[in-house]
C-alpha cells in the first residue's frame, strides 16, 4: 500500500470506529467467519463495517470467511508496539455539573448511543482533549462558545 493521502484517510476512517477496531483485533487471533464476527459486534451494520475495512485494505473477504490482510497485520503489529498503557490519577478531579443540555440526538452510527450538546460547569477548557485520549470508546468534539 502506498502512502497516498486518500489511502491514509481510508485507514484512519476505518480505525476510528470502535466496532471496526474490535473486528480487527478479533481477526488478529486468526481467520473468522462472518457468524463469529456477528457474535462479537452484532449483525446490525456488519456489512458496512466489513466494507470499510475492506476498502482500507485491512481485511480480505473470501465468501463467508474474513481475515486480516498482510497490510492489516502489519498495521496492528505497528500499533501494538507503539502503545503504552498509561494510568491517569483522577482522584483529585473536581466534580462537573451539566448546566444545560442543549440537544440530545441519536448517534448516527449506533442507534444504542446518543450525541449530546451540553454546557458544563466549571468550564472544562483543554482538559477534554487530554481526557479523550483515555476514553477510546468516545469521540469528543469541543466547540468553544463565547
Amino acid at each position: 500500500m502506498s502512502e497516498d493521502t486518500s489511502e491514509t484517510k481510508l485507514v484512519n476512517f476505518a480505525m476510528a470506529n470502535k466496532a471496526r477496531r474490535k473486528i480487527s483485533n478479533f481477526l488478529a487471533n486468526g481467520d473468522r467467519n462472518i457468524e463469529e464476527i456477528e457474535g462479537i459486534i452484532g449483525k446490525g451494520m456488519l456489512d458496512f463495517h466489513l466494507k470499510i475495512l475492506q476498502d482500507a485494505r485491512l481485511i480480505e473477504l473470501k465468501g463467508r470467511n474474513v481475515k486480516l490482510s498482510e497490510y492489516g497485520k502489519n498495521f496492528l503489529k505497528g500499533k501494538k508496539e507503539n502503545t503504552t498503557e498509561e494510568i491517569k490519577d483522577l482522584s483529585q478531579a473536581k466534580p462537573v455539573e451539566i448546566a444545560e443540555i442543549r440537544q440530545l440526538l441519536p448517534c448516527i452510527a449506533d442507534s444504542s448511543k446518543f450525541r449530546v450538546i451540553a454546557n458544563m460547569t466549571p468550564s472544562l477548557g483543554g482538559i477534554l482533549k487530554s481526557l479523550s485520549l483515555s476514553f477510546l470508546e468516545a469521540i469528543i468534539w469541543i466547540e468553544k462558545i463565547a
